[in-house]
């Protein structure tokens, strides 16, 4: 496959803007990067997209420029928590966070969309959060 995706519900601490604490351990990260996995998470009632990192556990910043270039052992991580029960506010602001979006943001709830073979280019993606209002909060 020429994309591939990890998702899960919980996360570590650094990986997301809000107050949750290190809960999945680094080797789920660290395994996904390696494979040049896109990495989808929730729990955290926000929303935030790293740059692009070359580890996750160290939080090392490959690259900041958008639009963005994954490669193998590089990759980015989400958090797409504001599905609509609650929304929390802003606790992490590390400088590996590309965009971050909380109640501190006067954020609303709302979809991380990703569409795949753009212009009909299979190594081309989109990218955007959206929220309920119409909003686009964040686009890679």
């Amino acid at each position: 496959a020429l994309w591939n995706i990890c998702s899960w519900h919980k996360n570590q601490g650094e990986m997301q803007a809000g107050d949750k604490s290190d809960e999945t351990g680094w080797e789920v990260y660290e395994t996904c990067r390696e494979h040049g996995a896109l990495i989808v998470t929730g729990h955290s009632h926000t929303y935030s997209r790293t740059h692009v990192l070359s580890d996750m556990s160290s939080q090392t910043i490959a690259d900041t420029t958008n639009p963005l270039e994954i490669i193998p052992r590089q990759t980015i991580a989400f958090v797409s928590g504001l599905g609509g029960r609650s929304i929390r506010g802003q606790e992490n602001d590390g400088a590996h966070l590309a965009s971050i979006y909380t109640e501190d943001q006067d954020a609303n709830y709302g979809v991380l969309f990703i569409t795949f073979n753009v212009n009909s280019d299979p190594t081309r993606a989109r990218g955007y959060f959206k929220n309920i209002n119409n909003e686009i909060i964040d686009q890679f």
